[in-house]
């Protein structure tokens, strides 16, 4: 049961507080009680110390709410020749607080004692209120690095972010509370990430954690709490961070109906499973009875890859990518003797996010070579033949010059002037896939 205060009725009026300032009072058998009052303009490291002479002295402070901001201070057996000082440190939002000083009810004891309380703003730059969702203050990524307080009277400050493209969001947060907890939020408030290992913190003393989840395009909540614990409360370092994970995957594609198309034969398609996606499709044309590879490269330990028919029986699967990491793609190839029709890909989560490239190969349908006529010196175009309607590159050096064939199949790519001894290469890309390079030198 809590202890119930009987705080006595003669008191003064509130005599206001200057930083750093002892200020002396008594009490006495007319003035049982006095007031004291300080007012923070931002949010504030606040001590509060009480001195007294006299036995048996309670001192409060309060909010605005009359809600206690600090440990009770109780003075006993302190007496004028043997003073007893007690000192209470918190941290407060900007507001007006008051000291209550009195005597133990029906105690009858009388003497001086000293009050001061000192503050010092932390240089924090959060935005109250921002206690809710609703009032949860943006700040962009890779960029706004937050300083802010929790304290009695402020025990979550909620945070807004925003991701133009999907990728790996990191919140990053350095703490000097041991209780402190750090969720990620989507809009819907489902949790994605919590960090709450902050034990070794201390008022002086830091640790820094970080909590990442891979998500799609749009906003996220951020809030920060903590659990009430009085001495527990501080200040915290918080900045918001954001990859994109140059995925090229065309959403959604989160269903058979939907599924993308892989053609085979081309480099790789790069797909993410995120919190918000955890399930990719993809579409295989098969134009003949042959051998097909998909290969999977993963980023992920766990994530199931299934081969289905245009039935959706499954044909084949495989779900473990052991040392997979952020750092490290693990690849596995399934191999399969398929009829002529068409097949389903599904890629799904398997308690892990993040990315992955999938590509199919069909060897015996894989293009011809285009057929390139002689390059000349001080050529500005390389020509030839191909299949109609395709697309041809031009890959010279570095650089890559991309053109359509007619529909006889002609093409002419225009390129730089062309100096002698140069190497060319021509490929094409058609449903089939993409043909081996086709090298000419300038003559």
């Amino acid at each position: 049961m809590a202890a119930i205060f009987f705080i006595p009725q003669q008191a003064s009026a509130a005599t206001t507080l200057t930083s750093g300032k002892w200020v002396t009072g008594e009490i006495t058998d007319t003035t049982t009680k006095q007031t004291y009052q300080f007012k923070l303009t931002k949010p504030s490291k606040v001590t509060v110390e009480v001195k007294s002479y006299m036995n048996e002295l309670e001192a409060f402070v309060y909010n605005s709410k009359e809600t206690n901001m600090v440990k009770p201070m109780h003075f006993f057996a302190a007496d004028p020749t043997n003073p007893i000082t007690q000192k209470e440190t918190v941290y407060l939002q900007a507001g007006t607080y008051t000291i209550h000083t009195n005597r133990v009810a029906f105690s009858g004891q009388t003497g001086k004692y000293q009050v001061k309380a000192t503050w010092k703003t932390n240089g924090s730059n959060e935005v109250e209120p921002n206690d809710e969702p609703n009032q949860a203050q943006p700040i962009e990524v890779n960029k706004t690095k937050i300083k802010g307080q929790l304290g009695l009277d402020d025990l979550a400050d909620y945070y807004m972010v925003e991701v133009d493209r999907a990728g790996k969001l990191t919140v990053q947060t350095k703490s000097y509370m041991p209780f402190l907890q750090v969720e990620l939020y989507n809009l819907a408030q489902v949790q994605m990430t919590k960090v709450n290992d902050f034990q070794q913190a201390t008022n002086t003393k830091a640790v820094t954690r970080s909590g990442s989840m891979y998500v799609e395009k749009g906003q996220y909540l951020i809030k920060i709490s903590n659990t009430g614990v009085l001495d527990s409360m501080g200040l915290y370092e918080m900045q918001a961070k954001f990859v994109g994970a140059s995925n090229n995957e065309k959403e959604p594609n989160n269903s058979p109906e939907k599924a993308q198309t892989l053609k085979p034969n081309v480099a790789p398609i790069t797909g993410l499973i995120s919190f918000g996606d955890r399930l990719d499709y993809y579409k295989l044309n098969v134009p003949k009875t042959a051998e097909v590879k998909v290969q999977v490269k993963s980023h992920m330990k766990w994530l199931e890859v299934s081969i289905y028919n245009q039935s959706f029986k499954r044909i084949d699967t495989h779900n473990y990518f052991t040392g997979a990491s952020d750092q490290l793609l693990v690849s596995k190839t399934l191999k399969n003797k398929l009829k002529t029709g068409v097949y389903y890909i599904g890629v799904k989560e398997m308690g892990y996010f993040g990315t992955y490239q999938i590509n199919a190969s069909i060897p015996t349908i894989v293009p011809k070579a285009p057929t390139v006529k002689a390059v000349k010196k001080g050529a500005t175009r390389v020509t030839g033949t191909t299949y109609k309607k395709s697309q041809v590159t031009v890959k010279i050096g570095k650089k890559e010059y991309k053109g359509k064939s007619n529909t006889k199949g002609a093409f002419s790519i225009k390129v730089p002037k062309q100096k002698a001894k140069t190497n060319i290469y021509v490929s094409v890309t058609t449903d089939s896939g993409t043909s081996n390079y086709k090298k000419v030198q300038v003559k």
